[in-house]
């Protein structure tokens, strides 16, 4: 509650902390910032809404009780990278089997889940997430494995933001760098 009520008075006071000259240079910083996370929020969510409508076609088309829901649920789980999708997987394995019994249905659920994941992994967010906030797909994923490794499921689930970030610090530094070679 105090930090929606006195946002704008600690925006500006943290501003204060920068000598006046590069105040404006820290406001477009932080402006750029909130930018990629929104669009990343964006996209993520648009990832979402795709992998939902697709695990709940293929899904209902096989006839798996509570398709619906395990579709919100599998839609929903990558934005947990590994852990969520491991989850889902389990779920709807469980589902299937007290729907259709220890049969080849439950093979059908695993492939509907494999397919998807290495479509969305390897395709699907990189682009949709990389167009949205302006990296290139390959940094994309390069920034998942980087910070999965170093990191875990947590680095995966924070580096596409970061990266983001990155990009903008990296691309106001080139930005001073070359107004220092005109002066």
């Amino acid at each position: 509650f105090y930090f929606l009520k006195d946002w704008e008075a600690m925006k500006f006071s943290f501003y204060d902390l920068f000598p006046t000259t590069t105040q404006k240079l820290v406001r477009n910083i932080f402006s750029d910032i909130n930018n990629i996370l929104s669009a990343y929020i964006r996209g993520q969510l648009l990832v979402c809404l795709i992998w939902t409508i697709y695990y709940y076609i293929t899904l209902s088309y096989m006839g798996i009780d509570l398709a619906l829901i395990l579709a919100v649920i599998s839609g929903i789980a990558p934005i947990v990278p590994v852990v969520g999708a491991i989850i889902a997987i389990a779920i709807s394995m469980v589902v299937g089997y007290f729907t259709f019994g220890f049969d080849v249905h439950l093979l059908y659920i695993l492939s509907i889940y494999l397919v998807g994941n290495i479509i969305d992994s390897s395709l699907v967010t990189p682009k949709i997430i990389g167009d949205s906030i302006g990296i290139n797909p390959i940094w994309i994923v390069f920034s998942v494995l980087v910070l999965g490794y170093l990191m875990g499921p947590i680095g995966m689930l924070i580096a596409i933001p970061v990266a983001g970030i990155i990009s903008v610090i990296l691309g106001l530094s080139r930005l001073l760098n070359s107004s220092n070679k005109n002066k």
